[in-house]
């Protein structure tokens, strides 16, 4: 039984080693939401129309045209 995993464990080297030690873990994608530009689109939370960001009103973290803010 211990040579069967002193076997398994070269086996596992070698396969490492044969391709040049790169493999690599998934890296960690930033959670952090991104800054989004005054010229990108945004849906309005409540009518679905697409505005840009700049002409939005943000209330409560939602986005909203200026139809629905009043």
């Amino acid at each position: 039984m211990f040579l069967k995993l002193v076997l398994l464990i070269a086996v596992v080297y070698l396969v490492y080693r044969a391709f040049g030690g790169k493999i690599s873990l998934p890296k960690k994608q930033n959670k952090e939401p991104k800054e989004l530009d005054e010229n990108t689109l945004i849906e309005c939370s409540s009518c679905s129309v697409y505005i840009t960001k700049k002409e939005s009103i943000k209330r409560g973290g939602k986005y909203y045209c200026n139809e629905c803010a009043r």
